[in-house]
């Protein structure tokens, strides 16, 4: 019979056993695989979970939701969330599972994507900068909210990531949530873009180091978890598995 630790962080240490087994397929290695990755946030790494393999499993959706719920209600997100967006595709079908929970099953869940158009990232990239008063770093994607979707300003919006590495992913949604072209308004006539009142974001990973300032992705939401496991990257120009001639796999 497993050990099972007692309270929340029994069931962290849990969800990282269950990510890691062989059967899952999520967690991936250079030492076991020859190859090292190439993530999201543009950096490489030895190290990686890949959540869209784990969400195959309705064990792992539920057990990741269910800490995810207990770390909202033990916060002061509790009662404040009406909207989640999900950040596609990998933590789509987390939203769907959150809202399972009688905690969530009031919101609305709705999902921001990367603009794939050049030229459009490149007018998001202006406009964003100058809005928000802010420099835009051009290696950084850019989300977009579509489908009609929209976003009240009066409703409070969760956001929801699969895995925090460096925190611009995060920074690039609360962005799009806060700045996208009103469905209402197709033709620009009006101000195409709305506010959201982000109240926090929650992630099923967060590989960043425990002693990372989260305040750097923001200062005034709340940002929290499932499993906190600090693996380590680097920039391109930094990797020394790329000056060993390890294979590079863009996951």
């Amino acid at each position: 019979m497993a050990i099972r630790e007692p309270g929340i962080l029994g069931e962290e240490l849990r969800l990282k056993r269950i990510l890691r087994e062989p059967r899952i397929g999520s967690y991936l290695k250079t030492t076991e695989t020859g190859e090292h990755y190439l993530i999201s946030s543009g950096r490489h790494t030895a190290e990686l979970y890949q959540m869209a393999m784990a969400f195959r499993f309705g064990e792992v959706r539920k057990l990741t939701s269910d800490i995810i719920v207990e770390r909202i209600r033990n916060s002061p997100l509790k009662d404040e969330i009406d909207v989640l967006v999900g950040v596609a595709m990998g933590s789509i079908p987390l939203v769907y599972e959150l809202q399972r929970d009688p905690l969530l099953m009031h919101t609305e869940a709705i999902w921001v994507e990367k603009e794939r158009d050049p030229l459009r990232i490149r007018e998001l990239k202006h406009r964003r900068a100058e809005r928000f008063k802010k420099e835009i770093p051009w290696q950084r994607p850019e989300f977009v909210v579509g489908h009609n979707f929209r976003i009240n300003p009066d409703k409070r919006v969760l956001v929801v990531e699969d895995v925090i590495t460096t925190g611009a992913t995060i920074r690039a949604v609360i962005d799009a949530c806060c700045d996208y072209n009103d469905p209402d308004d197709p033709e620009g006539k009006g101000d195409p873009r709305a506010e959201a009142n982000i109240v926090g974001v929650v992630a099923v990973i967060n590989r960043m180091p425990a002693d990372t300032d989260m305040l750097k992705i923001s200062p005034v939401i709340e940002i929290l978890w499932a499993l906190r496991d600090p693996l380590v990257s680097w920039t391109p120009d930094e990797c020394p598995l790329d000056a060993m001639g390890i294979p590079l796999k863009r996951i």
